[in-house]
């Protein structure tokens, strides 16, 4: 068995969040200087939702969402692997959830349609569940 089944998807997931990040980063300080934006007001982040244009606001809430959904994600491959139960149905799970996650951010990114996003974040943590569901099931049998 491959014991690192599991990580190459969450690198891949964590790719994209560096990826995400340095747009975010790089779209922020571009929009910032055009607007005349001076960093002291960019303190805080509601400051940044008024001064900011959507699209630039966009990729900051898809870092943002990168870091909420994928922890249980991230925790349950990590816990797989070390307990060593991962197999082929885990790893397409897991690739199944990092494409969701990955068409996910290109929706709220580039179109912004808030009910395919939402439809996709559905999906993800239908397929997140299902990981869940199928690494309990076994932990808690044990204690029946």
């Amino acid at each position: 068995m491959d014991n690192i089944l599991l990580i190459r998807p969450v690198i891949a997931l964590l790719l994209l969040t560096i990826v995400v990040a340095f747009s975010m980063m790089w779209t922020r300080v571009l929009a910032m200087k055009k607007y005349k934006i001076a960093p002291e007001r960019a303190e805080e982040a509601s400051n940044l939702k008024t001064l900011l244009p959507r699209n630039v606001m966009r990729i900051s809430d898809n870092y943002n969402h990168l870091h909420e959904q994928p922890i249980v994600f991230y925790v349950l491959c990590i816990l797989i692997t070390i307990l060593n139960k991962q197999d082929d149905i885990y790893a397409y799970l897991a690739w199944i959830y990092v494409l969701l996650r990955g068409m996910h951010t290109i929706t709220q990114i580039c179109i912004g349609d808030v009910m395919k996003r939402f439809t996709l974040f559905l999906l993800s943590w239908l397929v997140l569940g299902a990981i869940a569901i199928r690494f309990m099931i076994p932990v808690f049998s044990t204690l029946i």
